[in-house]
């Protein structure tokens, strides 16, 4: 509805984000002729201000026209500019009144309709929801999987990698300490930490209970 300054509060269901255009067709229909008529009033009342800004320059022209049948001895003219910008206000002002009136009654239309079918729309959203989360999950879980494949190999291919010569060594012989380690699970190359990658992607993977949604909503028209 409108505030106190006029501006329009307006959110329309976004049908199309979760592929139910097609079965609510009242409540589209509905939603798309009140952001039509929104967009008429916003310009109906842009046209308003305009004119309303106009005033002073009409004034103006109308009083040098005085001034000048005064200063010549001329029949003073009409107030010509002044009173065709009235006319042409008073009209425009009409019209953005009629039109605000028809986006309140609009938006109270679907206001009602969605409340009167909140709990059907809202189990069609959740349903929604959760075909892609299922889908969602679905991708994380190959995503884990060849990602760990990826990161394992890397690991593989560097401890295969030959060493480097050592530099040759022209002094008396030394004892040599060589240090095998466990394999690590850290990232080779960087980024993110492997197990961070791989929390976000179990996470994702785990995305299939249903999302509750709190709504407006109608049953299938």
């Amino acid at each position: 509805m409108f505030n106190r300054f006029g501006l329009i509060s307006f959110e329309a269901v976004p049908l199309e984000r979760f592929g139910l255009e097609k079965k609510y067709k009242k409540l589209a229909a509905m939603q798309a002729e009140t952001q039509d008529l929104i967009r008429q009033y916003e310009e109906a009342a842009g046209r308003v201000a305009v004119l309303e800004q106009a005033r002073p320059d009409a004034l103006d022209r109308d009083l040098n026209a005085h001034a000048r049948a005064l200063r010549k001895g001329d029949e003073v003219p009409e107030a010509e500019h002044e009173a065709k910008l009235d006319e042409e206000l008073a009209g425009a002002v009409r019209t953005r009144d009629a039109l605000q009136r028809a986006v309140e009654g609009a938006m109270a239309d679907v206001a009602s309709y969605r409340l009167e079918h909140v709990f059907t729309l809202q189990q069609d959203i959740t349903a929604a929801l959760d075909a892609r989360a299922q889908d969602l999950a679905e991708h994380a879980r190959a995503a884990a999987a060849l990602y760990a494949e990826v990161e394992d190999g890397r690991l593989v291919a560097k401890r295969l990698a030959p060493a480097q010569a050592a530099p040759e060594n022209t002094g008396a012989p030394q004892d040599t300490t060589v240090l095998i380690g466990p394999m690590t699970t850290g990232t080779i190359a960087g980024g993110p930490n492997r197990g961070d990658i791989e929390a976000v992607l179990n996470y994702l993977s785990s995305l299939t209970q249903s999302v509750t949604v709190v709504g407006d909503g109608e049953s299938a028209a």
